[in-house]
């Protein structure tokens, strides 16, 4: 996945018995003993060659890769929820069924209350892709994404955001903003604009939702407006 060094990679299958909890309610266990097929720990990025981060907020020490297998893809966003929740570290889930794919992000932060436990700040869910045949986007996604190809290795946390940012750039096509200039830019060697640019990214995919449902001109106006100025916003950063 990604082009991840060798001495990463773990294969170690884990149980999907992992993921069905007693404390989860009945319709919920049937459908995760329906949809979940498998799960294998593919890679796992630990040591310090990119250092961990441990502070009040975060504890980011490993990065996991996860290759999930779903009876159909449609169920995606349930599986990988459930599994990205029950996982602590940061990790990127390929989930598939046996003809489709996506990837499946999660940001998280530790719980100010109980730091034994996190809390997703935020995800990135690609649009699913053939697992026969690459779209160019899926190229792009595998180039850009590629081990070699990751610029801020400050620490794990900045790595993974990297990976993150530049997976919903590429595979959110309708946003309509120049996400080749973006991916070429100097964006990369500044974690706190990577960091602008997911949040403006998300609020601008909010928005354009927003602008489809809508059917009221004033709306339309106003949210265009808003539109507007996201992506002078984005563009600042560049």
């Amino acid at each position: 996945m990604f082009n991840l060094p060798e001495k990463y990679r773990l294969n170690k299958k884990i149980d999907v018995k992992t993921f069905i909890k007693k404390d989860l309610n009945a319709n919920y266990k049937k459908k995760l003993k329906e949809c979940l097929k498998s799960v294998i720990l593919t890679y796992q990025l630990m040591g310090e060659e990119i250092p961990s981060i441990i502070n009040e907020s975060y504890n980011c020490q490993v990065i996991l890769f996860l290759d999930v297998e779903i009876n159909d893809i449609k169920n995606s966003t349930f599986i990988g929820g459930i599994i990205q929740n029950e996982i602590k570290p940061l990790c990127i889930i390929n989930i598939h069924d046996k003809n489709n794919e996506r990837y499946y992000f999660a940001e998280k932060r530790l719980n100010i209350q109980d730091n034994n436990n996190v809390i997703i700040e935020n995800t990135v869910i690609t649009r699913q892709s053939s697992i026969f045949f690459f779209d160019n986007w899926v190229n792009e996604l595998n180039e850009y994404l590629n081990f070699n190809n990751i610029i801020l290795r400050e620490n794990k946390l900045f790595f993974y955001r990297e990976m993150m940012t530049k997976a919903f750039l590429i595979s959110e096509s309708n946003l309509n903003i120049d996400s080749k200039k973006l991916l070429k830019s100097n964006i990369w060697y500044n974690s706190k604009k990577v960091k602008m640019l997911l949040i403006f990214l998300k609020e601008l995919e909010s928005l354009k939702l927003q602008l489809k449902k809508t059917n009221e001109n004033k709306e339309k106006v106003f949210i265009n407006k808003e539109i507007k100025n996201l992506n002078n916003k984005i563009i600042e950063l560049v």
